[in-house]
C-alpha cells in the first residue's frame, strides 16, 4: 500500500497495470520455473547418477550455450523484422519439447540425445528472451524501462529459485516417504 501511495516508490507496481509487462512477467516467471529447475538438477542426474565426468557434463552443455548465444544475437534482429508473438511462441515451443524430452531421461538415454536436448532448451531460451523483453517494454514510460527491465530479470530468478525449491522438496519428500516404508 505503502508503495502504490508514495510519489517515488522504491518498487513501481504501477508498472503491473502495463498488459504486456505483466503477461512478459508471468512468462518468465514461469519459464524460470522449469528451465533453472531443469538446469540444477540435469547435471545432478548426469554426474551423480548416470556416471558422467564433470568434463563430459560440461562438454555436453557447451552446444547449449552456443545455441543460446546465437539466438540471443539474432532474435532481436528477428524481432525487428518479424512478429515478436511468433519468435516468443517458438521459443516457448522449443523450450517445452526440450522439458518434455528430458522428462523421459533414463539410463539409457545416450549423450547424444541428452546433448540435442540440451541445444533445444539453449535454443528456445535464445529465441524467448530478447522477443520477450521488447514486448514487455511496449508502453512502459521512457523513465521507466530500466526499472521494469531490472523487475523482468528479477522476477525471472525468483521464478526459477521457486523452481528449484519445489523439485527439491518434490524429490526430498519422495525419498523420504519412499525410505520411510522400510521402516514400518
Amino acid at each position: 500500500i505503502i508503495e502504490v501511495k508514495t510519489e517515488h516508490p522504491f518498487v513501481d507496481l504501477q508498472l503491473f497495470k502495463y498488459f504486456n509487462f505483466s503477461l512478459s512477467t508471468l512468462t518468465l516467471v514461469l519459464y524460470g520455473l522449469t528451465f533453472y529447475s531443469s538446469a540444477f538438477l540435469l547435471p545432478i542426474l548426469l554426474v551423480n547418477l548416470m556416471d558422467y565426468t564433470v568434463l563430459q557434463l560440461g562438454l555436453m552443455m557447451v552446444p547449449c550455450s552456443i545455441s543460446s548465444s546465437i539466438l540471443l544475437l539474432t532474435s532481436g534482429w528477428m524481432a525487428d523484422r518479424w512478429d515478436s508473438r511468433y519468435l516468443i511462441a517458438l521459443g516457448l515451443v522449443f523450450g517445452f519439447l526440450s522439458m518434455l524430452m528430458q522428462s523421459s531421461i533414463s539410463y539409457q538415454t545416450s549423450a547424444a540425445a541428452i546433448v540435442f536436448m540440451l541445444v533445444l532448451r539453449g535454443a528456445g531460451t535464445g529465441m524467448l528472451f530478447t522477443p520477450l523483453t521488447k514486448v514487455a517494454m511496449r508502453g512502459i514510460p521512457a523513465g521507466k524501462t530500466g526499472m521494469a527491465s531490472g523487475y523482468l530479470m528479477l522476477l525471472l530468478v525468483i521464478g526459477g529459485s521457486f523452481g528449484i525449491a519445489i523439485f527439491i522438496f518434490q524429490a526430498g519428500l519422495k525419498t523420504l516417504l519412499s525410505s520411510s516404508i522400510y521402516f514400518i
